[in-house]
């Protein structure tokens, strides 16, 4: 069975009539963003940006490799250096918002609008088995976004249909050599272990592949639930001076899972958080909405509103 057309997924990312003057990709030097670099290159006008974090010593070496390259091919290319303090705790977590913090202002400082990232079916894969492992709900088994916006930005992921190995099999026919990050072999991380655990499963039937389509269809399931819970809040839910008000009786008249999902929105908008409050406080609220303290906001109940 042929691979996916690489050529036609470039195309489509971008709508031919509304293309942006320059398409910034964050390129690693890994081969998932060295492909996406290079076919993205042939349909639009690039710019390529490389973070190096400072975790490990070749980082530097594997980004003058980029440079490289992209020197080559008369592709503009600039280095970030992290200079805030090192990313700890998560540290793939941490290291993904310094990414994000840093290339958003790159595209901002230099009019790009519009950023490509180079993840693929395997990385959906082994999100989802992430998700999956911490028992997440369908906004989370929905998966990786094609698009979204952060830092300013519009994000893109072009290849997120397409294994890596036919990623791999580009560069390989190119002629381009990339690098292998030793962190993707480093079973300290989850994203490691739900790699080994993905490889283990095709002799069921479950591939990258099979399940990047499985979040699809959540995602399609997901974006109509969302569209329902957009058009209540648009009737019932108002801002004021920064505050979200709601009235109480409206709020309980929900079923309970769409409850939560307005109130856990409500909380990362007011809060300016990317991610939610934790599941169990969360669901305190969403059983007796009322007067409480979570994800660093006061909610309060007056005259039968909620705010």
């Amino acid at each position: 069975m042929s691979g996916p057309d690489l050529d036609a997924l470039a195309r489509a990312a971008f709508d031919p009539d509304a293309a942006p003057a320059c398409v910034g990709v964050a390129v690693s030097g890994g081969s998932d963003s060295l492909a996406t670099l290079s076919l993205l290159a042939r349909h639009y006008r690039v710019a390529a940006v490389t973070v190096d974090h400072g975790l490990r010593p070749e980082a530097a070496q594997e980004a003058a490799g980029v440079a490289a390259y992209c020197g080559a091919r008369g592709i503009p290319h600039e280095i970030l250096r992290w200079e805030g303090p090192a990313p700890a705790g998560n540290l793939m977590d941490q290291a993904r918002r310094a990414r994000l913090s840093l290339i958003g202002g790159w595209a901002r400082g230099r009019g790009i609008t519009d950023v490509a990232l180079g993840h693929t079916a395997d990385d959906q894969a082994e999100t989802f088995l992430m998700r999956l492992g911490r028992r997440a709900g369908l906004e989370g088994l929905a998966g990786m976004r094609r698009r979204f916006v952060a830092e300013g930005v519009l994000w893109h992921r072009p290849f997120l249909t397409a294994p890596r190995a036919a990623l791999r099999a580009h560069l390989t026919a190119e002629g381009i050599a990339w690098v292998e990050d030793p962190s993707n072999s480093d079973p300290r991380f989850a994203r490691v272990r739900a790699r080994a655990a993905l490889a283990g499963l095709g002799a069921v039937g479950i591939t990258a592949e099979g399940l990047a389509e499985v979040t699809a269809h959540l995602a399609a399931a997901e974006a109509l639930i969302a569209e329902d819970l957009y058009r209540w809040a648009a009737q019932n839910l108002r801002e004021e001076a920064g505050d979200l008000v709601v009235a109480g009786a409206a709020l309980a008249a929900l079923a309970p899972e769409r409850r939560r999902r307005l109130l856990n929105a409500a909380l990362r908008w007011v809060a300016g958080a990317e991610y939610g409050p934790r599941a169990a406080a969360l669901a305190r609220i969403v059983a007796a909405p009322g007067p409480a303290t979570l994800h660093g906001c006061r909610i309060t109940a007056a005259r039968g509103l909620l705010r």
